[in-house]
Order: C-alpha cells, then sequence, then structure tokens
C-alpha cells in the first residue's frame, strides 16, 4: 500500500496530516521489522508531511524522531541518531512537556546511545536525572522506576562501580518482586 499511496496523487497535497501519521506508522512497524532503510525512509516522508499546528502536531513530530533516532542507533549511526534525539527533545520543551513521559522514554534512549559509545558519565547523568522525575511523577515503588534502575545499574557496572550497581539491581528486583 506504500508504493500505492507515494505515487498517489494525495501524496502531492500540502502537508497531510492523517498520510503523516500512516506513514509513521508504516515506519514503526519497519522499525519493530528491523527493515530499517525503509523504516528511516517512511519516518522521514512522515516529518515531511505532518502540519506544525499545535502541541498535538509537536508530540507527533518527537515521537517521529524518537524512532528515527532509534532507526539510526540500530545501523550504529550515532551522530544522525542523537541528531534527531535533540530535536526530539527541542519540541517536546517547547510543548510544555520536557518532563513528561515522551521525554523521559527519550532521555532513556539518549542514555542507551551515550552507553554503546562508551560515553558513561553521560548516560549516567541522564538516567539519575530520569529516576528523580520519574520518582516525582509516579512514586518510588513503579515498575518503571525498576526499568531505570536496571539501566543505570548497567552503565555503573560499565563503569566497574560493581557494589553500586549491585546495590540498584536489588532495588529493582524489589520493585519487581512487590
Amino acid at each position: 500500500w506504500l508504493q500505492i499511496a507515494s505515487n498517489s496523487p494525495a501524496v502531492a497535497a500540502p502537508r497531510d496530516q492523517e498520510l503523516a501519521v500512516a506513514w509513521a506508522n508504516a515506519g514503526a512497524a519497519y522499525l519493530k521489522q528491523g527493515r530499517y532503510g525503509e523504516a528511516e525512509a517512511a519516518l522521514q516522508r512522515a516529518l515531511e508531511l505532518r502540519v506544525p499546528s499545535n502541541r498535538d502536531s509537536e508530540v507527533f513530530a518527537a515521537q517521529v524522531l524518537n524512532n528515527l533516532g532509534v532507526t539510526y542507533k540500530s545501523r550504529a549511526l550515532f551522530k544522525p541518531a542523537e541528531a534527531s534525539y535533540t530535536q526530539a527533545m527541542k519540541l517536546l520543551i517547547g510543548a510544555g512537556l520536557g518532563s513528561g513521559e515522551e521525554a523521559l522514554i527519550l532521555r532513556n534512549n539518549v542514555a542507551e546511545l551515550y552507553r554503546e559509545q562508551g560515553q558513561l558519565g553521560k548516560a549516567e547523568k541522564l538516567l539519575r536525572e530520569s529516576l528523580e522525575l520519574r520518582e516525582k511523577a509516579l512514586g518510588p515503588r513503579h515498575p518503571k522506576i525498576a526499568d531505570v534502575l536496571n539501566n543505570l545499574a548497567e552503565v555503573l557496572r560499565a563503569q566497574g562501580r560493581l557494589d553500586l550497581a549491585e546495590a540498584y539491581h536489588k532495588q529493582a528486583l524489589s520493585i519487581r518482586e512487590a
């Protein structure tokens, strides 16, 4: 259907938001299938077609940029991944959502990007910020806290801070087992 859509006169219509959503959904599906080249093309098309008119549109663009960042990271294209994540964060902050769920997911993705590149200090800083924001929003015993604690423990383990990493893993397990 994407081949038909890309040849359709409707594609030529200026900034069709519904078509942008369809391309974004296709991009997300390709990403889940590991079809990164197709995901990148579909997500880029979604960004081209979006209607930048309101807060919802900015959140949509941030989600697409996050997926684009994941696509790049999956192909070890770290600089474009970081650029996509940075642009997405700017949109979320501009929409007043710099500490919302989308921004927290984005922080985690950037931290993972830094961890993969060996930039462990940067990864740790982002994960600590994310942990603080999530604890404020969700409370200290929420399952999403356990996810951040595990990610932080892995960064600490990579830094050789094994005692602290173990403590965070145990804290995450305690949350999961509750």
